[in-house]
């Protein structure tokens, strides 16, 4: 049984059936996301975090497949993802907030724009955004949902 796939069954043992159906990390991440936004629906704390503990586990799996789905079907949607990002500043600390803002920008920043203010993952790491203005936005939108 694959890392990703053990640790899921692990910390989110009411996802077992969408685990064990899913066919790769981000068939998993996409189904995942639906099951956050419901535990938000439903209040249940606990749930919630194992979510994002979870979240956290796959961005620093060894593994850059785990790595790319966490990024794209889960930190991806947190910026256009209402409840995910008014509780952003409670999930993330600032530092993580930081590392994570590439990723974030990613739903930010306009699917036309070129690929040098869009970001890019490659080889697993994320390259820097050169977008001043995106960065800002970002920033500020921690700012905002921190100081509430």
């Amino acid at each position: 049984m694959s890392a990703w796939r053990r640790e899921a069954l692990q910390r989110l043992p009411e996802c077992r059936q969408v685990v064990e159906s899913a066919d790769n990390p981000m068939a998993l991440w996409i189904e995942l996301l639906g099951g956050c936004e419901d535990a938000y629906q439903k209040q249940d704390e606990d749930l919630i975090r194992r979510f994002y503990d979870f979240a956290r586990w796959c961005w620093q799996s060894p593994s850059a497949d785990v790595r790319t789905a966490v990024a794209c079907a889960f930190y991806e949607h947190s910026p256009t993802t209402p409840v995910l990002r008014r509780d952003t500043p409670r999930r993330f600390g600032r530092a993580v907030f930081r590392e994570l803002r590439e990723v974030f920008l990613l739903s930010v920043v306009p699917r036309g724009a070129g690929q040098e203010s869009r970001g890019l993952l490659s080889g697993g790491s994320l390259l820097r955004v050169s977008s001043f203005s995106c960065s800002v936005f970002v920033e500020e939108i921690y700012n905002i949902a921190h100081e509430h």
